[in-house]
């Protein structure tokens, strides 16, 4: 997926549903959705509000399933389910599933124009782009307090891309901020920088336009106060990032304590690979931010390196409602409770996976399962998933299919831990360890020396026959 619609997405939800009165407090949504698990018995208000929560948290297809089941929702509720449906839309670049979602109701227009605006300039449209940008500004004037700084270089931005695309020179970085930004339009910024956010939207136009650099050139023409912000520094930081700058990156972390700020300093860490301290981050960043999808991700994997798997089971629950693939959740979630022996809820985490599922299945979960049904004493299963994983090329199982022939009880044989049982020559753990190849003893049958009489022999009788005959 394109991740630029998705950056300029959340811009305009943030500020449409703050400016619209629609900044209600979602914090304690997570725990209401968790705890009910019937989601179609919900009523049309809270499948609105589940819809957006989902949406937010990056759960598309499951919020686009829920709003798709809303009727009757009255000329209000059509409304909003028509604005969720368009951010949908954008995120999953089907620009023109926004357009075509647009309605002329006066009042929900203003709602809605900023994101047909980045929709015709996503689609390259310059001028329908220009066209709707009058019109929203009209509308939405009321609202604006940074003078459409960001959409206004935004769309110079597009339409010197344009340009440079069509002819056969290519602007150096440089030159390109000097069109997205002109001198007076910049000497206009400086003036007008005393508001953080005017900064902060000139950052992050650098950032999309991936001139690091030049930003970095810049900095000395801003104004003290500007790097005050937390704001401002983590984007900064960020920046630095991204050149591989990481002693400054870090030195405008000094004193933020926000989820990004750990986030990108556990992004050091690891580059770093001083793996205890980035997990340390991550968990201060969900300290902070409890569901930081940036976090969540990341923590996962460390928590398994690092053997805690409580964790990992936590942040694994958390992404529940953010888009993450469902199946890669559920494999997931089997292997930190397998190792932490909680068998039965492994083996039911990979319930959906069957020999008959029509869709494509990693073989190490098959490996697993195989696995669980030993410890489990599922004897159909062992069969089964062993025959199936040794197919697959799987030694260890193919082992195992061995092994039922020789024991009537293999699980129990598996298990057994008495000291008075002979040393198995085959054990799970050997099977995959390396062992050392000694040369096998031969023991002389025939000596070597009768064979060569019996052959210096068998030429003489050869050369005899020849004479005679």
């Amino acid at each position: 997926m394109n991740f630029r619609p998705l950056i300029l997405l959340l811009t305009v939800v943030f500020f449409a549903w703050q400016s619209m009165g629609y900044g209600e407090d979602n914090s304690n949504l997570l725990q209401m959705f968790v705890r009910n698990k019937f989601e179609d018995n919900l009523n049309k208000q809270e499948k609105i509000k589940l819809s957006k929560f989902l949406l937010v948290n990056g759960d598309l297809n499951r919020a686009k399933y829920h709003l798709n089941t809303l009727f009757d929702l009255g000329h209000h509720g059509e409304l909003i389910k028509l604005r969720y449906l368009s951010y949908i839309a954008f995120v999953e670049d089907n620009f023109d599933g926004v357009i075509n979602q647009s309605t002329s109701d006066f009042q929900f227009y203003p709602q809605i124009c900023t994101l047909n605006v980045l929709a015709y300039l996503m689609k390259g449209d310059i001028s329908q782009t220009k066209k709707e940008f009058i019109n929203c500004k009209i509308r939405t004037g009321i609202y604006n307090q940074d003078d459409y700084f960001w959409l206004t270089n935004l769309i110079k931005l597009k339409e010197n891309i344009l340009k440079s695309s069509g002819s056969n020179e290519e602007n150096h970085p440089s030159e390109k901020i000097q069109h997205i930004l002109a001198p007076k339009t910049y000497k206009d910024l400086l003036t007008f920088v005393d508001s953080v956010n005017s900064a902060l939207l000139w950052l992050k136009l650098g950032l999309y336009a991936g001139l690091h650099d030049d930003i970095i050139t810049l900095l000395p023409n801003l104004p003290e106060e500007v790097f005050e912000s937390h704001r401002f520094r983590e984007i900064m930081a960020l920046i630095y990032f991204r050149n591989k700058d990481h002693p400054n990156a870090k030195k405008f972390l000094e004193d933020v304590d926000t989820a990004n700020a750990h986030n990108i300093l556990a992004g050091i860490y690891l580059k770093q690979n001083k793996t205890e301290l980035a997990f340390a981050e991550y968990k201060l960043a969900l300290l902070k931010k409890h569901n930081s999808r940036n976090a969540l991700e990341k923590i996962i994997p460390l928590s398994y390196i690092l053997s805690d798997y409580n964790l990992g089971l936590d942040s694994i629950n958390q992404l529940e409602f953010t888009g993450v693939n469902q199946t890669t959740l559920s494999i997931f979630r089997s292997i930190f409770l397998l190792r932490n022996k909680n068998y039965f809820e492994a083996w039911k985490a990979l319930s959906g996976f069957d020999l008959t599922t029509t869709t494509h299945i990693p073989d190490r979960v098959f490996q697993m399962k195989n696995f669980l049904s030993i410890l489990l004493n599922y004897s159909d299963e062992i069969d089964r998933y062993s025959n199936y994983a040794c197919n697959q090329f799987d030694g260890l199982s193919c082992w195992v299919q061995t092994q039922l022939l020789i024991w009537p009880d293999f699980s129990k044989h598996f298990k057994r831990t008495s000291d008075q049982s002979p040393t198995p020559l085959f054990t799970s753990t050997n099977l995959i360890e390396t062992w050392e190849v000694k040369n096998i003893k031969e023991d002389l049958i025939v000596d070597q020396e009768n064979l060569q009489q019996l052959d210096e022999t068998q030429d003489i009788n050869n050369e005899i026959a020849k004479n005679i005959f």
